[in-house]
């Protein structure tokens, strides 16, 4: 899947979110794709880091392919994770 035939499904800093719908997502045979961000600049686990809330250092973008874009929505609406 290339960035010209996904949809964004879903943002989140929360990791198991990250994982109940991805979870969900496999389930239904969804294909998805993800990438991480790192909002704080700072390596997890680093000096650079300490005092930061390690909970809000990543965020987590979750894609679909297009074609399935409403399926998948509507699973999630389903699972009451929208």
């Amino acid at each position: 899947m290339n960035i010209f035939n996904r949809k964004e499904i879903f943002v989140t800093m929360d990791l198991q979110k990250f994982g109940q719908i991805s979870s969900i997502l496999d389930k239904e045979n969804i294909n998805y794709t993800y990438k991480t961000f790192n909002t704080s600049g700072a390596r997890p686990g680093t000096i650079q880091s300490i005092g930061l809330n390690s909970k809000c250092m990543i965020q987590y973008y979750i894609y679909v392919h297009k074609k399935d874009y409403d399926k998948a929505c509507w699973v999630l609406r389903d699972n009451k994770l929208f």
